[in-house]
């Protein structure tokens, strides 16, 4: 089985539990999944994320600061949208 690969789009609060729920699954040996992408407005949320994320699997996520960019330099399988409810409104497009 191939991994799912899986971009996270929001760094802040929220996708600390997120990110710990990955980090579980990994610690429990289910790793069929690889965080490839994390965005976010501020590049030292999005950088903090990466550095965690990458503690626990081998490659750290690249960083973005911008969706449609990420969108189509990762094509996911998969986001992991961790933004406030009235930020997910606002957004150009459904994600």
């Amino acid at each position: 089985m191939e991994k799912l690969n899986i971009a996270l789009i929001g760094c802040g609060g929220i996708a600390g539990n997120h990110v710990n729920g990955y980090r579980d699954l990994h610690i429990q040996d289910l790793r069929v999944f690889e965080i490839k992408a994390v965005c976010d407005v501020s590049t030292e949320n999005a950088k903090a994320k990466s550095e965690t994320i990458g503690r626990f699997q081998r490659d750290t996520p690249k960083i973005y600061t911008d969706i449609d960019a990420m969108l189509k330099e990762e094509s996911p399988d998969a986001v992991d949208v961790c933004l406030p409810h009235n930020v997910q409104n606002h957004l150009k497009r459904p994600v």
